[in-house]
């Protein structure tokens, strides 16, 4: 999709300023994006500082908050 594109960097410029203007009229994209980073935030933020992969930080997770 061109939102997953444009979060990863995959756009060239006009494809960029394009994402950047639809989102800036329409409110269901601009929330999709705001989404969209949000989840690659917490999606990061799970990986456990010794380099340990996103599964293991999901897991350590639910273990503490059981």
């Amino acid at each position: 999709s061109h939102a997953s594109d444009f979060l990863d960097g995959d756009l060239d410029e006009r494809g960029r300023h394009r994402v950047e203007e639809h989102a800036g009229i329409c409110p269901p994209c601009r929330h999709l994006l705001d989404s969209l980073r949000r989840t690659i935030g917490e999606l990061r933020g799970l990986r456990e500082p010794a380099g340990g992969d996103v599964a293991s930080g999901v897991i350590a997770r639910l273990r503490d908050d059981a």
